[in-house]
């Protein structure tokens, strides 16, 4: 149980940290855009869309407030580390059963 815990925060501060900095360095190099994409499918998208929404709509909205993007990204952030966290489980649980079957 202590293991799952540890492997889970792991993620957790891999992508954290991962997205901070891509998330920074997209606004400055426009390729990093796609690669954001790509390394935080599906979650990634959807936060793009949001921020996208926030700015272009011309209308202040709840997602024009910073709060509200932080809290918004930070979801966003534990959502994908689930995603990557049970992709892990499952990936080690093929690996075992393949493994038992040899």
């Amino acid at each position: 149980k202590m293991k799952t815990k540890r492997v889970f925060f792991l993620i957790l501060a891999g992508v954290f940290m991962l997205s901070w900095f891509l998330g920074v360095l997209r606004f400055h190099v426009p390729a990093i855009q796609t690669l954001f994409n790509v390394v935080f499918f599906p979650f990634g998208f959807f936060n793009l869309l949001i921020e996208q929404s926030a700015i272009s709509d011309g209308v202040s909205t709840l997602l024009d407030d910073e709060i509200i993007q932080g809290v918004l990204w930070l979801i966003f952030v534990t959502l994908q580390s689930l995603f990557y966290y049970f992709l892990y489980r499952f990936l080690g649980a093929m690996r075992q059963r393949r493994l038992t079957n040899d």
